[in-house]
């Protein structure tokens, strides 16, 4: 019996032992059970016990107060001014500015209008504050009454407090400070009465819980970023009293749909409504003359919006990433329109610029997908940097004649841009301005232009002799106005399939990661002429078609990854005035079988064959020992496993 007795007690102890949690008292293994305080937090109307564990909005024995001689019975709630809180005396010894909650934690506080005789004006900074490294775990704050005395609530008086629900702020507080309920998570009933008069930075962020709210009409001004972040808003009415709001007062505040402006405010401050990505339209009203940057950053839902006349200033980003609006029509007396202002506005189609703009920023309608059309203003000077990058559906453009300067990459990436003409007063064409242009067919400089030309649909820099870009049709000039082919002239005009260079041209250019002819996918043989003595980098990368190529005796230089995944190029041969062949040169060619090196070769970089995963062949002009005396670099197992036919004459 005395066994059964010990292991029955051992049993039991094992299975306390084994449901003791990380919060506090058990855990199954079933699942978690909550552990609660045995201090009641109450507040004005019931009572209950909190939970201690990370689930801390958890509650048990919730019940309404049972009161006798005003005291709740069961947990000592009175409805009377708390005891125990910690006051400040103002400077001028007139009033008291409550500071603290004391030693003792309160979930309810009722703060007094008087105190040692004086009167209860302030709650100061931090005063109620909680901190958040316990994630709300020792939060305590559930309600508290602001008597009618207060004039002013402090930065941060209620911070970060996890547990309060509801605030009653009265009509006798003028300013609501800096983050003063910035952080309260679960307060989703504010009420704010007639008579406030500011709220402060950030008053309200973070208050995720928070549906609605409505702003008196004596409140006259919204600090910066006072409901950021408050991402349950759906509504909010800003009263005609409000003549002062700041920046980005609801960004983020992503459940936002309705919102109205007062009428005297001239400006929509910067990032406002960014993130607001349930905003689906919006009336701007009449008399706002500047719209500032960021405004609507990323209202990925918004497909209408009406401008007014009176705006002259579109900022910065100040629709970019707008990505339902397929329609836009800017003001009629509009000056200023800000760099990347409707970027990635992917459903645009079409926008009219007024002839009234001043200025257009940098990228101003970069990444618009679907721009099909656009009305440019007859007094621009300049096409800034990256206007009109990827706008994949743009399919002809009318540049105005006093355009002087087109910046770079300009149109690069404008898949369906058929056709261009300058003027003769374009003076300055931007690097990689028409790049990637995969179906550019002809491109026509008005004669008399000092600093470019065209001819046989190519686009030449007259004194430097340098064609800057090409069409899927175009001719090279032979009589001597094109020495160099400059990087990424032919880039991606994958409809070329067939190139002839003339005997003047000395230099194919090229970058790392974008060549002359990088992508010419229909290309299919060339002949690199012996006046030629550099090719770039990437120069035919990437011409999956290109299956034959001759390069001319007198090049000295290959560019990095200048042949590479040219996958069907079965053969090729390398001249004697070559000394190197150059990293990744060859890299990707798959089809390889065949490649004929001179003895002039002392250094084979890294990789200049790696993938070259048909190559069986090396017709080397040197002998074995010249061979092994060339520097072969890292991942080049292809070559290294080749046959080597030494002493090879051609």
């Amino acid at each position: 019996m005395r066994k059964w007795i010990i292991l029955f007690v051992i049993v039991i102890s094992t299975c306390v032992l084994s449901c003791i949690s990380a919060c506090g008292l058990i855990e199954q293994i079933a699942g978690h059970r909550h552990t609660y305080s045995q201090t009641w937090s109450f507040d004005k109307t019931h009572h209950w016990h909190a939970a201690t564990c990370t689930h801390f909005t958890e509650v048990t024995d919730y019940e309404e107060h049972s009161f006798e001689s005003d005291a709740c019975t069961v947990c000592g709630f009175t409805n009377q001014p708390t005891k125990g809180l910690e006051y400040t005396l103002s400077d001028d010894g007139a009033y008291y500015i409550v500071t603290g909650m004391g030693a003792e934690k309160i979930s309810y506080i009722i703060i007094p209008e008087v105190y040692n005789d004086l009167p209860v004006c302030g709650i100061g900074d931090k005063a109620f504050y909680e901190p958040i490294p316990n994630a709300g775990r020792d939060a305590t704050l559930v309600g508290i009454e602001i008597p009618d005395s207060i004039t002013y609530i402090g930065e941060q008086a209620f911070g970060n407090c996890a547990l309060l629900k509801s605030i009653v702020i009265p009509g006798s507080v003028i300013s609501i400070g800096p983050l003063a309920f910035q952080g309260c998570g679960t307060l989703d009933n504010i009420i704010i009465e007639n008579g406030v008069e500011n709220i402060g930075v950030s008053a309200f962020s973070y208050c995720n819980s928070l549906t609605n709210i409505e702003i008196p009409s004596s409140i006259t001004s919204i600090g910066d970023r006072a409901f950021e972040r408050c991402e349950n808003l759906t509504d909010i009415h800003l009263p005609n009293s409000v003549t002062d709001i700041g920046g980005g007062i609801f960004s983020h505040c992503s459940s936002l749909k309705n919102i109205r402006f007062p009428k005297d405010i001239y400006t929509i401050p910067a990032s406002t409504f960014e993130y607001c990505t349930s905003l689906t339209s919006i009336t701007i009203p009449d008399g706002i003359e500047s719209i500032e940057g960021y405004a609507f950053e990323h209202c990925e839902s918004l497909t209408n919006i009406v401008i007014p006349d009176s705006v002259v200033d579109i900022g910065n980003d100040a629709f970019s990433n707008c990505a339902s609006i397929e329609h836009i029509t800017l003001p009629s007396n509009i000056e200023y329109v800000g760099y990347t202002a409707f970027a990635s506005c992917h459903k645009l189609k079409n926008i009219v610029l007024p002839n009234t703009i001043i200025s257009l920023g940098g990228a101003v309608f970069v990444n618009c997908t679907s721009l099909e059309s656009v009305t440019l203003p007859d007094q621009i000077t300049y096409i800034s940097a990256r206007m009109f990058q990827q706008c994949y559906s743009l399919e002809s453009i009318d540049i105005p004649i006093n355009v002087t300067h087109i910046g770079e990459l300009a149109f690069e990436s404008c898949h369906s841009l058929k056709g261009l003409t300058l003027s003769k007063n374009i003076i300055h064409i931007g690097s990689h301005a028409l790049s990637n242009c995969t179906s550019l067919e002809s491109i026509t400089v008005e004669s008399g232009n000092p600093a470019y030309h065209s001819a046989g649909n190519c686009l030449i820099e007259t004194e430097t002799c340098t064609l800057l870009a090409g069409c899927n049709n175009s001719i090279i000039p032979d009589d001597g106005s094109v020495i160099i082919i400059g990087e990424e002239a032919f880039t991606r005009r994958t409809s070329l399939k067939s190139i002839t260079i003339p005997n003047s041209v000395t230099t194919i250019d090229g970058e790392s990661f974008s060549g002359a002819f990088d992508h010419c996918t229909s290309l299919t043989s060339v002949t690199i002429p012996d006046s030629v003595t550099t090719i770039g980098d990437s120069a035919f990368s990437n011409c999956t078609s290109l299956a034959k190529i001759t390069i001319g005796n007198k090049v000295k230089s290959i560019g990095y990854s200048a042949f590479s995944n040219c996958t069907s190029l079965t053969s090729v041969i390398v001249p004697n005035s070559v000394t190197s062949i150059g990293q990744s040169v060859f890299a990707g060619c798959s089809s390889l079988i065949s490649i004929t090196i001179p003895d002039s070769i002392t250094n084979i970089d890294g990789g200049a064959f790696h993938n070259c995963s048909s190559l069986e062949t090396v017709y080397f002009t040197g002998s074995a020992k010249e061979w092994n005396s060339i520097n072969i670099g890292i991942n080049n197992a292809a070559i290294l496993n080749a046959n080597i036919v030494y002493n090879y004459k051609n």
